[in-house]
């Protein structure tokens, strides 16, 4: 959870500095999906069946070389899932893949996908509160 709102928190800084709006919605009806169902579905199809895939996929001499390669292609995929949507801009695209792959070393290190769940919603809690707040558009 720490890491997800300390990467929320990176993000934000990121947004200001690059004056990017963070790509959350004012709608409270949205908060659920994003901070609930969507960390749950993504996770749990990215870091719970694409990661098994790419693991598997990925046999090197070791475990190490399996994950430096999983990991980061799963990233790239779950960006490109993100990229489909309209207004994404390249700011955004690159933190998108900066948070898929850290959570694909805490699926990794926890051996665990609640715990890339817990942390993506608390990333995406963390971007609604910025918001909130005022901190970005």
């Amino acid at each position: 959870m720490a890491a997800g709102f300390s990467t929320g928190g990176m993000v934000v800084t990121v947004a200001l500095l690059s004056h990017q709006a963070l790509g959350v919605n004012s709608g409270w009806n949205n908060v659920g999906l994003s901070v609930v169902l969507g960390p749950v579905v993504e996770e749990v199809v990215f870091r719970g069946y694409c990661m098994t895939a790419a693991l598997h996929l990925a046999r090197g001499p070791s475990r190490t070389t399996r994950n430096w390669v999983a990991v980061p292609a799963v990233a790239l995929i779950f960006m490109a899932a993100h990229g489909a949507r309209l207004g994404v801009t390249p700011v955004q695209l690159c933190c998108i893949a900066v948070t898929g792959t850290l959570y694909g070393i805490i699926r990794i290190r926890q051996q665990s996908t609640v715990a890339a769940v817990l942390a993506h919603g608390c990333y995406n809690l963390g971007l609604y509160v910025a918001f909130w707040v005022g901190l970005s558009a």
